[in-house]
């Protein structure tokens, strides 16, 4: 019968061996918790982004004039228990571009629970005499507001356009044929704009309506300035009671023509 003797390893390699086995376990060790580690900052940074830490708390209107602040806000229609993270930016920017009022707009959403929202607004340039309605014009074209004809007041600084026969809804545009006439009321100097009543969109052309009655006849819309220009020296010397018309569709060459009674 064979006996099998046991050999033992030399005790500078039982110690080798035993701090291997050692090594071994401690790495395993720091990738389980590494491991854990990781899955706890997923959880924590998950249950993060759903804290009301992260919720929208205030929203801050800036550039706002003719609309009001409150007003934004119910246009732009922020949720506020909507989550910073992620929020839909442009989702808030495309309701506050179809008010027709706003020409531009910049939504942000910070991380302290603002949504700030800023804006510009278009310019009011005229307001169209129509026969249902007296329609708000911005510079652009776009209709800013619809007022029933019998409730329209002509007594404002912004100028009136008369012969317009259009309907239109805030938000629509006037038609191409009435953009001269828009672009004389929007270019009118200040001091010619206090001393007319209405813009004219003639059959032969466009002209000025003055307080007192007399008439400024301009043609086209081209040279509007030069013709701005030469309609503004003769007034300045002759009393509006006196005159009855001024053609300034050449502007170097103007005609003025007086009123018989005043000759």
């Amino acid at each position: 019968m064979t006996s099998i003797t046991a050999v033992h390893p030399h005790p500078r390699i039982r110690a080798r061996l035993d701090e291997l086995a050692s090594g071994r376990a401690r790495k395993r060790s720091r990738r389980l918790v590494g491991l854990g580690a990781a899955v706890l900052l997923s959880l924590g940074a998950a249950g993060l982004t759903q804290t009301p830490l992260l919720d929208v708390d205030r929203i801050e209107v800036l550039g706002s004039s003719t609309l009001n602040d409150e007003l934004v806000r119910a246009v732009a229609a922020v949720d506020l228990d909507a989550q910073v993270l992620g929020f839909d930016t442009d989702a808030v920017r495309d309701r506050l571009l179809a008010h027709p009022r706003v020409e531009t707009a910049t939504v942000d959403a910070r991380w302290n629970g603002t949504v700030e929202i800023v804006l510009t607004e278009r310019r009011e340039a005229a307001q169209f005499m129509t026969p249902g309605a007296a329609l708000l014009v911005a510079t652009d074209g776009t209709v800013l507001e619809s007022v029933p004809a019998r409730l329209a007041s002509p007594h404002s600084t912004i100028p009136w356009v008369s012969g317009a026969t259009f309907t239109a809804l805030p938000g629509d545009t006037v038609p191409p044929e009435l953009r001269d006439g828009l672009a004389v009321a929007a270019g009118l100097p200040s001091d010619l704009r206090v001393v007319t009543e209405r813009v004219e969109i003639r059959t032969d052309g466009l002209g000025l309506r003055l307080v007192g009655g007399a008439t400024i006849d301009l043609g086209d819309a081209r040279e509007l300035d030069a013709k701005f220009d030469a309609a503004r020296s003769f007034i300045e010397q002759v009393h509006l009671r006196c005159l009855d018309s001024i053609n300034v569709r050449a502007p170097l060459v103007p005609v003025l023509r007086r009123l018989e009674s005043c000759v």
